[in-house]
C-alpha cells in the first residue's frame, strides 16, 4: 500500500471526477444567516467546487481559499474564475488578516493537518467576531458505513488511522476559543450509476491510491458486477462540527 499522495500529480483527475455535494452545500445553506456572511474562507480547498458554489449561492460574497497544492489551485482557478485562491500550507500561517472573515470552513481536509491545535488557532484569528466556523469530516461511523468501505475493505483501517477522532476535533477546536459546538450529521443513499463506477475506476477517492492492488480490482470488479445488476447502493455520510467565535 502506498503511504502518500502526490496532489498536483493528481489534480487534473480530480477535477475531472469530483464535484460538489448537493448534501454538504444544502446542508451548509441550512445552517447559516446568509444575510451576516461577507467573506469566507476554505481551507485546503482543493480545486475550489464547494467554495464556489457557496460564493454564488450567497449572491458572490468574497470567497478566498487555499491548498498547498499549485496545481490543485491552478485548476481551480482556470474552472472558478473570480474566487480569490492561493497555494499556502495549513501547517504555516494563515495569509490573511486577523478578524477578516465571517465564516471559514474545511470539507475533508482535517485528516491531513498535522497540528489540530495550530489549525484551530489560525481559523480563530482569521475569523470575525461572533463567525462561524465549520468542519466538516467522516466519523468512525460514516467511515464503516459508506460506499467505498463496503467494496474496498482495506480503506476502512487506512481512513481510521488518517481521520482525528470526533472528540480530539471538538476538543481542539474548543480550546482554540470557539463554543456553542454543535455536532450534526447528514446521510444520503441512493442506486449506483456507471457514472459512480468511473469516479472510482478513476481512484477519484483518495483512500483508492492507498489501498493493494489486488483490493482496488476486487473492489472495482464487484461494483460493476452490482451497476450491472442495479444492485449496488452509494451511501454519503458525513459529520459536521459547527462552532461560533
Amino acid at each position: 500500500m502506498k503511504s502518500k499522495i502526490n496532489y498536483n500529480e493528481i489534480a487534473k483527475d480530480y477535477l475531472r471526477y469530483r464535484s460538489v455535494s448537493p448534501t454538504i452545500i444544502a446542508h451548509i445553506i441550512e445552517n447559516t444567516p446568509a444575510s451576516k456572511i461577507k467573506k469566507i474562507l476554505e481551507i485546503g480547498c482543493g480545486t475550489a467546487d464547494h467554495l464556489y458554489c457557496l460564493h454564488e449561492q450567497w449572491n458572490g460574497c468574497e470567497a478566498y481559499g487555499f491548498d498547498n497544492s499549485f496545481q490543485m489551485i491552478n485548476e481551480g482557478a482556470s474552472k472558478h474564475p473570480g474566487l480569490l485562491l492561493e497555494v499556502s500550507d495549513i501547517e504555516n500561517a494563515f495569509p490573511y488578516s486577523d478578524k477578516f472573515f465571517d465564516f471559514v470552513f474545511s470539507i475533508n481536509v482535517i485528516h491531513y493537518v498535522k497540528d489540530l491545535m495550530h489549525c484551530f488557532n489560525e481559523l480563530n484569528r482569521v475569523l470575525d467576531n461572533d463567525g462561524i466556523v465549520l468542519t466538516v469530516t467522516d466519523s468512525e461511523d460514516d467511515i464503516r458505513n459508506r460506499t467505498m468501505s463496503k467494496y474496498f475493505l482495506e480503506s476502512i483501517e487506512i481512513e481510521l488511522r488518517r481521520y482525528p477522532s470526533m472528540d480530539s476535533i471538538i476538543k481542539e477546536m474548543k480550546s482554540a476559543g470557539f463554543k456553542d459546538m454543535q455536532v450534526k450529521h447528514t446521510e444520503y443513499k441512493r442506486l449506483l450509476t456507471t457514472e459512480d463506477l468511473e469516479k472510482y475506476k478513476n481512484k477519484a477517492y483518495s483512500a483508492l491510491r492507498l489501498v493493494s492492488q489486488e483490493c482496488f480490482n476486487k473492489g472495482i470488479k464487484d461494483m460493476i458486477s452490482d451497476v450491472e445488476n442495479g444492485a449496488g447502493e452509494l451511501v454519503e455520510v458525513y459529520t459536521y462540527v459547527w462552532g461560533k467565535k
